[in-house]
């Protein structure tokens, strides 16, 4: 208290390696009796046993919470992503003693996104914290802000202004790999924060949580590649089927009218014999463009598409062209409406397959006997042609997918290879021109192609 100096006994604890010096003060003079310096020895050593206990039992908690973290983590690795994210966080709570947690998840190009914010209800507008998440990321080591106060680059709910008093981040990670991050926040008051203790329990978490979530994550990954892969396989039957499906008509009706010429060989007048031997070119020409048009989707498909020689052809020829040729019944439904010289620069066996698929494909969707109606035009830039029929229509969440690989105007039908819109969108695209899809005055459905036109000097000379 005087500040003045006093002698002390200095005696020696613990294992001499490892041992600590313990310094006796007394008030007045220092016991020179033996038994008396027996008496400090026993004080100093029993002193040292009951630090020795008190470490122990703090490093057994330790254990006993680090492997209660990581069993509660292994107890949900089996969930689906979402499931393992709301029971990691969870448990990461209880077991660091906090109240608010989040699970942030790497995304694409490093980026994070929010898993699962347990303990808080983030209002909306509010950040969600994954730049706060993106700092602990970038440090690659755990980070902890004692005083959110001070750290004015904490976001969202980890921010002061969210509630957060103190805020423990942790890296996960697979080997080097980062899998996300851990934040935990502390939001009472009366909280004793982050201890040592919460250090070691967070490494155990994002050690057990980061392996679980890859786990988790290559599982969804490969029930998703196995659904896919279902669905592949499903579109192959469908588009064989489709196939078979629309060869079997035109063979079918080839091996018919072979079988009755061969029959009434000597019989047929000569109208008759020249009338079979046109529907069978029908059906001759109807193999051949199913042909072609599995030609052309392959090529579409492996990037090997090419238009041949680019002339100046007439889009309403080939309407009237392609209109000439389907058999007398199918004639009858349709309407054309044709403006002289709508000129376009294009190929024309490939324009022909795109108006023969449009028609073709109002045909087999409009209910018979209604009319199906085809208009040419031209304008300054670009000449079009509209097929609209008057049939169920095509939903709106259908359009997107319809000119895909296998897409289909009705998914559940049955009966066609699902390649006519993909190759009309492809031999357009190639083109340079448009097409687009819409419901039709009628009630149905209405395509619009719009194709680019010749040069001015071109198409005056044409008209001429």
């Amino acid at each position: 208290p005087d500040g003045g100096r006093r002698e002390a006994l200095v005696v020696g604890a613990g294992p001499p390696d490892d041992g600590c010096l313990v310094a006796l003060c007394y008030r007045g003079e220092l016991p020179q009796s033996q038994a008396d310096r027996e008496l400090a020895r026993a004080l100093v050593a029993e002193a040292w046993t009951a630090l020795q206990r008190v470490e122990a039992r703090a490093e057994l908690e330790t254990m006993v919470a680090v492997l209660e973290a990581s069993a509660a983590v292994t107890d949900t690795a089996g969930l689906d992503v979402a499931g393992l994210l709301r029971s990691l966080a969870a448990h990461a709570a209880v077991a660091l003693g906090c109240q608010r947690t989040g699970i942030y998840l790497t995304a694409e190009h490093g980026s994070l996104r929010l898993g699962h914010l347990h303990g808080r209800e983030s209002p909306p507008g509010e950040p969600d914290g994954a730049a706060t998440a993106a700092r602990v990321l970038a440090a690659g080591r755990a980070v902890l802000v004692r005083d959110t106060a001070e750290a004015a680059w904490l976001d969202g709910p980890w921010a002061a202004a969210a509630g957060a008093l103190s805020v423990y981040g942790h890296p996960l990670a697979v080997a080097d790999r980062a899998v996300g991050v851990l934040l935990a926040a502390q939001t009472s008051a009366g909280s004793a924060g982050f201890t040592a203790l919460s250090g070691q329990v967070a490494e155990a978490l994002a050690r057990h949580g980061a392996l679980a979530v890859e786990n988790a994550r290559h599982h969804a990954e490969q029930q998703a590649a196995v659904q896919r892969l279902q669905e592949l396989d499903q579109m192959k039957e469908d588009y064989v089927a489709g196939i078979a499906h629309d060869l079997q008509a035109p063979l079918t009706g080839l091996r018919g009218f072979v079988a009755t010429l061969r029959r009434l060989d000597d019989r047929l007048a000569v109208g008759e014999r020249h009338e079979y031997l046109d529907v069978m070119e029908r059906q001759i020409r109807r193999i051949t463009g199913l042909v072609e048009d599995m030609v052309v989707g392959a090529r579409l498909e492996s990037g090997g598409f090419e238009l041949a020689e680019l002339e100046a052809v007439d889009l309403a020829a080939i309407a009237h062209h392609v209109i000439e040729l389907l058999p007398p019944d199918h004639r009858a439904r349709l309407q054309l409406h044709a403006q002289r010289h709508a000129l376009v620069v294009g190929d024309r066996l490939h324009l022909e397959r795109v108006v023969q698929n449009l028609i073709d494909n109002a045909l087999r969707y409009a209910p018979h006997p209604t009319v199906i109606t085809v208009t040419v035009g031209a304008g300054s830039e670009e000449a079009r042609l509209v097929v609209e029929d008057r049939g169920p229509g095509i939903p709106e969440h259908l359009r997107a997918h319809m000119f895909g690989r296998h897409g289909r105007i009705n998914p559940h039908r049955r009966g066609s290879s699902g390649l006519g819109l993909y190759i009309v969108r492809g031999i357009v695209a190639a083109h340079g021109g448009r097409i687009e899809v819409d419901t039709s005055a009628q009630g149905g459905s209405r395509f619009t192609v719009g194709l680019p036109r010749p040069s001015g000097e071109a198409r005056t000379r044409a008209d001429a």
